[in-house]
């Protein structure tokens, strides 16, 4: 991204070169011995300069907003300016895209591929909700994605222990147990209330989330009980299988959103 100083650094190249070449011709001009000829040419120069300095506006396809400090949008060239979030930025456009296909890179786009998708699912109910306040200069999408990519080699967590549902200034809370059956579609959560400590407040609010690393399932997200009430349930979930391994996730959320927790996770066998 360029700031607004690359910017303007790059429009007084564009007039410095034509100063220099105009001081060039000028001195040229003014070594002629005949003044006949002297002034009809310092009069095409000087339309010359005129020319080229509207013709180079015109190419300012750019809107600038708000003043000399405002937003860019719009196309210079090959800089294309925007505005994101609030910030005023400007993107080289590549002059070739190519296509590299290194083992490295397409490791990491699949990566980027199944992150991308796992948040895709949990968008609403827990990305949105945890992440989306908290990120800095990209959405909560994007923050989820960037944080959890590298464990995603597969399209459920390599690693589930290390899967961030949540990070934030509140501690994490630790789950008691988690209980899924294979003939019911809810997954029940336990903890301790344990309000006092690392920001906790009882009143927090409980975001819970369930994944089937066997099947490759996000069986469900539940929120609305609160650290308080030491317990809750992912109503409807998705019924695993006995014997399948499932993953569970909590974190917290301050009641006016203010604030979110790290989240924390227990590992769990499926019984009958």
């Amino acid at each position: 991204m360029l700031t607004w100083f690359t910017f303007i650094c790059s429009l007084l190249a564009d007039f410095i070169s034509i100063i220099m070449f105009t001081s060039r011709v000028f001195y040229i001009i003014i070594r002629l011995k005949k003044s006949i000829y002297k002034k009809k040419l310092l009069i095409l120069l000087f339309r010359y300069i005129k020319f080229i300095i509207i013709i180079k506006l015109i190419k300012v396809m750019a809107k600038i907003k708000q003043g000399i400090f405002g937003a860019i949008s719009g196309k210079i060239g090959n800089l294309v300016g925007s505005s994101w979030k609030g910030i005023a930025v400007m993107k080289i456009k590549a002059a070739s895209v190519s296509n590299p296909k290194t083992s490295g890179q397409v490791a990491q786009r699949s990566n980027f591929k199944n992150a991308v998708k796992f948040a895709s699912e949990i968008l609403s109910p827990i990305i949105i909700p945890l992440w989306n306040r908290f990120s800095v200069q990209m959405s909560g999408f994007n923050s989820f994605v960037q944080s959890n990519i590298s464990n995603f080699t597969t399209p459920m967590p390599n690693i589930p222990a290390n899967l961030i549902m949540s990070t934030g200034k509140i501690g994490a809370t630790t789950i008691n147990s988690i209980t899924a059956s294979s003939i019911t579609n809810h997954v029940d959560f336990t903890w301790t209330d344990d309000s006092g400590s690392e920001n906790k407040l009882s009143t927090d609010v409980a975001y819970l989330l369930a994944i089937n690393v066997s099947s490759g399932v996000i069986m469900g997200a539940y929120s609305g009980d609160t650290r308080s009430s030491g317990g809750s349930s992912i109503p409807n979930a998705i019924a695993p299988a006995i014997g399948e391994s499932v993953w569970g996730y909590i974190a917290f959320r301050r009641a006016d959103g203010t604030m979110v927790s790290n989240s924390s996770s227990l590992y769990f066998h499926v019984v009958a």
